[in-house]
């Protein structure tokens, strides 16, 4: 029997708890891993930034240079990374 995650508890045939056990899945942060969760994991970190690209590429194409500065202002301030390559100034990527 689990008591959520924590103990794990064992009983005989006739249904007496014989022995309690605390159970730590992850130690000091430590987990596992799943072997298809880098899979995952780097699909949903490319198609976020794709999707970032596009946000980036068509603010910048509806604000022109202005818009290039904020972009990078708030890159600077850290609220986001950067797609690679930035859409430059005479033609967007």
């Amino acid at each position: 029997e689990s008591d959520f995650g924590k103990k794990l508890k064992v009983y005989d045939i006739s249904g007496r708890m014989i022995s309690e056990h605390e159970v730590r899945l992850f130690y000091k942060g430590i987990r596992p891993e799943h072997p298809e969760h880098n899979e995952i994991n780097e699909a949903y970190r490319q198609k976020k930034e794709a999707n970032r690209a596009e946000t980036i590429k068509k603010f910048i194409e509806t604000f022109s240079d202005i818009g290039r500065q904020y972009v990078v202002s708030v890159y600077k301030l850290r609220l986001f990374t950067l797609p690679r390559p930035l859409p430059s100034r005479e033609g967007l990527i």
